[in-house]
């Protein structure tokens, strides 16, 4: 037996109030008023004979699809979107943007997103953005239980075939004792492990710093931040 009424979103666009996807929208801004009572949730029904209403600010925002900078923590198993809540949002994000749970949505993915690796992740909503993403290179930082002298360090990774194939091209320079730096171009999966597991390399962990232009700033591990208008990758 089907529920009684029509779907809200679609009696606002019969009312003549917005269009089904502004409906949406506002609905889950929590600027519809179902006889006098907010309603916020997508997908809730009506009956013809009850007072529907715009509060008077409800405008669209801007951003119809939304860019975000995430932090990940190391050793993540939860899927990444799954850290896009209001309450993980970092104090620092001066971009404006309203959150609405479906900016966690519909999200193309790129940084840090080995099991092992912690930090930048960029994640966007926009397919040419993510494009343009994809081709940036990723610079990580490696802690190793001890790095060989630069000139061994070139040599040893330089040599390394992963299943018989030329690794694709990337930097690596010796930072300290205990560190190097990779920088990398469309990544294969697990390469920096690869690398050093071949090269007789032990990780202690893996962070990526940087995307293109952008890097991790004053994020913490965990947070995550709108990409602000002027911020190019």
């Amino acid at each position: 037996m089907s529920e009684p009424g029509v779907r809200l979103s679609k009696r606002m666009t019969e009312l003549g109030l917005c269009s089904r996807r502004e409906a949406d929208d506002f609905i889950e801004r929590g600027l519809v008023r179902v006889d006098g009572a907010v309603v916020r949730v997508l997908g809730s029904r009506v009956l013809p004979e009850q007072k529907i209403e715009l509060i008077r600010q409800a405008t669209l925002p801007s951003e119809s699809r939304v860019t975000l900078l995430l932090y990940k923590p190391e050793q993540t198993a939860q899927a990444l979107p799954k850290f896009i809540r209001a309450e993980t949002r970092s104090p620092d994000d001066n971009s404006g943007i309203e959150f609405l749970p479906r900016h966690a949505g519909k999200l193309s993915l790129a940084g840090a997103l080995d099991h092992a690796a912690s930090g930048l992740v960029a994640m966007t909503q926009d397919g040419r953005l993510a494009e343009k993403i994809a081709e940036r290179e990723l610079e990580y930082l490696v802690q190793v239980d001890s790095a060989p002298p630069a000139d061994e360090l070139q040599k040893r990774l330089q040599a390394v075939r992963l299943d018989g194939a030329v690794v694709p091209p990337f930097k690596v320079t010796r930072q300290s004792d205990r560190q190097l730096r990779f920088v990398l171009h469309r990544p294969l999966p697990r390469q920096i492990w690869l690398l050093c597991e071949q090269a007789g390399i032990a990780i202690g962990s893996v962070r990526c710093i940087r995307i293109g232009s952008i890097s991790t700033g004053s994020l913490q591990p965990g947070q995550w931040r709108y990409l602000q208008a002027f911020e190019q990758f």
